[in-house]
């Protein structure tokens, strides 16, 4: 009697591993499906930002420190330097989030390299 109940026993925990190991399988599929998913949408994100480099270059984005707001437009600094005007409130923005290197703004002069491309292609058109 003993032994049929083992043999019982048996039987029914090999048929519960069978179940758990079908389970494990379909699982480990759905997760290689979901990571061939994740492959697909980094690779068209990484697109997406390469699209959007290749749109957003040679635009500016600074702070308007008399006015407060965020002003994006279109500016060539190493031609037009790094002053701008502002085109909301009119005053004059230093665009210092564009400019690459050490800063060397001098808060007595009022200038830095940028201030001083601008002043060279204003003195090309005057």
């Amino acid at each position: 009697m003993m032994e049929i109940v083992w043999k019982y026993m048996y039987l029914h925990q090999n048929r519960k591993n069978a179940k758990l190991q079908m389970e494990l399988r379909n699982r480990n599929e759905e997760i290689k499906e979901a990571r061939r998913d994740c492959k697909r949408q980094k690779k068209k994100n990484m697109e997406l930002k390469r699209a959007l480099d290749n749109m957003s270059e040679g635009y500016v984005s600074e702070f308007c420190e008399y006015c407060g707001m965020k002003q994006t437009f279109y500016w060539d600094r190493e031609r037009m330097g790094s002053i701008a005007h502002c085109p909301s409130c009119g005053n004059i923005m230093r665009l210092c989030a564009s400019c690459v290197g050490e800063c060397d703004y001098n808060y007595f002069t009022n200038t830095c390299k940028g201030t001083l491309i601008l002043q060279e292609v204003m003195n090309e058109y005057h």
